[in-house]
């Protein structure tokens, strides 16, 4: 990570857009069925992988004098409430790992934002409206044999993104938004 930012300085002559939208599959089991190196591999991904990035990109904002980092969540964050659930809720049980590991993104995210509001750096958090059936989202679903390739475009997120970026880092910062509502209220 760190010779990545230091070769994007190095080629561009600053850094001032974080986008971290890695991610590593939630294997979709119950708590008593999941093996802890799983949910460790998880986190490390999700959540461990956007703080380092965050964590060696801001040294190099600052010397840039601020910019914006945005990390990718889901609707997955939002916690389900309380039961008893209906079988349509109990189906989304796959959220075990990735629902808590996006709500800590959130989290985090807001926190950042405070701390480096000083130093005009923005941390907001985009979320696309649904699904998107990118190579990487669909990825695991693939049969060896007969691909999918019948793959998506994110242009809600590339515009949202965008528009985030045209925003003064001191003042649009701390926002947990998603993409098409984003797209649609500012007519992008």
């Amino acid at each position: 990570v760190q010779n990545a930012l230091k070769k994007t300085v190095s080629v561009f002559g600053k850094l001032d857009v974080v986008f971290n939208a890695a991610a590593y599959p939630d294997p979709l089991l119950p708590a008593h069925e999941l093996d802890v190196e799983v949910w460790r591999k998880t986190f490390d991904v999700n959540v461990t992988g956007m703080f380092i990035v965050t964590k060696y990109a801001i040294p190099f904002m600052k010397a840039a004098g601020g910019g914006h980092i945005i990390n990718v969540s889901s609707r997955g964050s939002i916690p389900p409430g309380p039961g008893p659930y209906t079988e349509e809720q109990r189906s989304r049980l796959g959220d075990l790992l990735y629902g808590p590991e996006k709500s800590a993104l959130e989290h985090f995210s807001q926190r950042q934002a405070m701390a480096y509001q000083p130093d005009n750096i923005s941390v907001n958090v985009l979320s696309p409206t649904g699904r998107v059936k990118t190579p990487g989202n669909i990825f695991f679903e693939k049969d060896p044999e007969k691909p999918d390739l019948d793959f998506e475009t994110a242009d809600a997120m590339g515009k949202a993104t965008v528009w985030i970026c045209e925003q003064p880092a001191d003042a649009y910062t701390g926002n947990v938004v998603y993409d098409e509502d984003l797209v649609a209220e500012y007519q992008l």
